[in-house]
């Protein structure tokens, strides 16, 4: 053994064996797990003992669905709008920090979430921005990454059409609101060059390694964001520096070349994957875009906004299937979700071999619509955070739906009792597992509730079953990558702490990659 860990409790989500007092490694792999008795016998003098003496160890996370690359870059470029509580406070955060580096001439600004402030609660609008900024572009992204505020200078630079779905437009001038599509092309004036994509994503893997995170599914939604962004891994992969295991979707203006090339999804190695098609069918609740059936509070007119003609989307997804291709198609609203079954109904065969498709986000589903999931094994990868940030009775989904309409809303222990696949992620919102394990637990409702043990696996075995790569990462037997996270105490023992516990030590591979000592 390289390698020998004892101490913790350490839980291997192995329903055979889900406990185990210690494991054994060597060459990056877990070679033994047992009782410390047995394994201390067969260390050598070469081998290194690592004995926690609290705590607990798991399987290293697997963060199904986030915008990886775009952590390093707000690290780096962006002004952190996310602790603002008014929209007065955000604007002179703004002027504060004017003169601030960014990337390129755009000063930009990540994070805000007007839901959260007292006061004003509507977006900023151009002409705000205009009276703190008015001599260099600004672009200041809202928490669910669908809606961009721009001063007049930024929307000068854009060039963009009016009729552009999601402008914002009043007497006929730009708002400086920007979503969905419109927001798209925010994206592609303020994209990084590869240089800043490679900075920023090895900030990207530091932060992981910080949060216990050891595996991605790194989501691209611009469609000029794929090349940089692949480079960037490329790079980091290529010097042996990219120490997260990693899985990149393209979208739709890619699929014909990866189609023509055979990219089919788990091409690469074992760092670096081929995920597959991004779709998205709607927008978000924070934005008012999700596709809903019942329209939103205080808006009757309002029902969101639908991305696709079925009858393309469904082409799309044929497309994709029939080469190989797995699916991960954004739906939040029912109506999205609908959408998206009814086409997942004509592609998705009887063969054992089918493509794990998923559904992203799948917020608010109807019970039939979960049903037919389960029939259908399509996959609901979800975000448990969300429920921390937004569901809770007096936040921004109870302003936008209603109290009532609150447990309508990531059920996720409904998905889990009708045996739909379940996996979980962060969306970047906030970066790391424990907080939606904690809100996965102690949600609000019934039908959003989970036992701890099922809350980690769905961060874990069941998140790497969607990938396809559960016979290497996603739980501590012989045989798969040394994956592990370390915490300072145990969750299943305490589910009401889950939140304020801490990461000790990730491993990646046998190497410890992140130690807080």
């Amino acid at each position: 053994m390289d390698q020998l860990i004892y101490g913790p409790s350490i839980y291997t989500m192995d329903i055979d064996s889900p406990v185990v007092e210690a494991v054994g490694v060597t060459d990056g792999k877990i070679d033994l797990v047992g009782s410390k008795e047995d394994l201390v016998e067969l260390k050598t003098q070469e081998t290194e003992v690592i004995n926690p003496r609290a705590g607990s160890m798991f399987p290293g996370f697997v963060d199904n669905h986030v915008h990886f690359l775009d952590i390093g870059l707000y690290e780096l470029f962006y002004v952190d709008l996310s602790e603002t509580s008014s929209k007065k406070e955000l604007l002179e955060m703004v002027r504060g920090a004017k003169d601030r580096e960014g990337s390129g001439e755009w000063l930009l600004g990540m994070g805000w979430d007007e839901s959260d402030w007292v006061g004003d609660k509507k977006f900023p609008t151009r002409e705000e921005l205009d009276r703190v900024v008015s001599d260099r572009p600004v672009a200041l992204q809202r928490v669910d990454m669908h809606t961009f505020v721009v001063n007049s200078r930024g929307i000068d630079k854009l060039n963009i059409d009016p009729s552009t779905e999601g402008a914002a437009t009043e007497n006929g001038e730009f708002t400086g609101i920007f979503s969905e599509n419109a927001s798209l092309k925010v994206k592609q004036a303020i994209a990084p060059d590869v240089k800043e994509a490679t900075d920023a994503l090895r900030e990207s893997v530091n932060q992981a390694h910080r949060k216990g995170v050891t595996s991605i599914n790194q989501m691209v939604v611009d469609p000029g964001e794929f090349g940089n962004y692949f480079g960037a891994y490329r790079r980091l992969n290529d010097r042996d520096e990219l120490r997260v295991h990693s899985r990149i979707y393209f979208t739709e203006n890619y699929l014909d070349q990866a189609v023509n090339l055979g990219l089919e999804t788990g091409f690469g190695d074992d760092w670096l994957r081929i995920g597959g098609l991004k779709l998205f069918t709607d927008g978000s609740i924070g934005s008012r875009t999700a596709w809903i059936s019942k329209p939103y509070k205080g808006e009757p007119d309002n029902t969101g906004m639908s991305m696709w003609d079925t009858e393309k989307l469904l082409g799309l997804m044929k497309k994709a299937d029939r080469n190989g291709i797995q699916l991960g198609i954004h739906a939040i609203g029912d109506r999205a979700i609908g959408q998206v079954i009814s086409c997942m109904e004509e592609i998705v065969s009887e063969d054992e071999n089918k493509l794990r498709h998923r559904i992203e986000h799948c917020e608010m589903p109807s019970d039939e619509q979960i049903e037919k999931m389960a029939k259908l094994g399509i996959i609901a990868s979800m975000q448990p955070n969300f429920i921390g940030k937004w569901g809770k009775p007096g936040t921004m989904y109870e302003e936008r739906f209603g109290k009532e309409r609150l447990p309508e809303l990531n059920k996720l222990k409904v998905f889990k009792d009708r045996d739909v696949p379940l996996s979980f992620s962060s969306d970047g919102m906030p970066f790391g597992p424990l907080f939606g394990i904690h809100w996965a637990v102690n949600a609000p409702f019934d039908t959003q509730r989970l036992c701890p043990e099922s809350a980690i696996r769905a961060y874990t075995l069941d998140a790497a079953y969607v990938e396809g790569t559960e016979n290497k990462i996603g739980s501590i037997e012989p045989g798969k990558y040394a994956d592990f996270v370390l915490l300072d105490e145990n969750p299943i023992k305490n589910p009401e702490k889950i939140k304020d516990m801490n990461v000790e030590m990730t491993f990646v591979e046998g190497e410890v990659v992140y130690s807080n000592k």
